[in-house]
């Protein structure tokens, strides 16, 4: 994440505009059984995100899919307390 907010931030953001992503965040919480990583992007559609990262020409792209295919675990259960917007 350092890289991505540092020396390939440019890199990113290009990443982001190809996506159709305004907002991009991640956040890593410590659970009862270790890390877990909280990840979130505001998008008009779900799918352009896919598309777009999948046939990316963009290095950190390809990079990012092979970090998030290693990290995934199990699904964890969760409950939505909140989403509000106008």
């Amino acid at each position: 994440m350092a890289q991505v907010n540092g020396p390939r931030r440019q890199e990113a953001l290009a990443t982001l505009a190809d996506e159709g992503c305004s907002h991009e965040l991640a956040v890593l919480i410590e659970g009862p059984e270790g890390p877990v990583v909280i990840y979130a992007m505001e998008v008009e559609s779900v799918e352009h995100p896919r598309m777009a990262a999948n046939s990316s020409k963009h290095a950190i792209d390809k990079e990012h899919l092979e970090v998030v295919g290693r990290a995934i675990g199990e699904p964890v259960l969760l409950e939505s307390l909140l989403d509000l917007f106008p």
